[in-house]
């Protein structure tokens, strides 16, 4: 019963974190965006070149292929 316990305060836990970074993420008024690669889904793994505030971290959206050919050849 113990493992049950700590694992729903951990989820617990998760739910408030990620409520307080989508806060924070739409108050941010993402004045300074990088493309990079980020990870979209975590179970995947899989990387994708998005557009990303650099202060908050939000995925923000998809760059052009121009966009993705300039970030890919620096």
């Amino acid at each position: 019963m113990k493992i049950k316990n700590t694992i729903h305060g951990l989820f617990s836990r998760k739910r408030e974190i990620e409520k307080k970074i989508e806060e924070l993420q739409n108050a941010c008024r993402h004045n300074k965006q990088v493309v990079k690669f980020v990870t979209l889904n975590e179970k995947d793994r899989q990387a994708n070149v998005r557009w990303v505030c650099e202060e908050c971290e939000k995925t923000l959206k998809i760059p052009s292929e121009k966009e993705i050919k300039t970030f890919i050849s620096k």
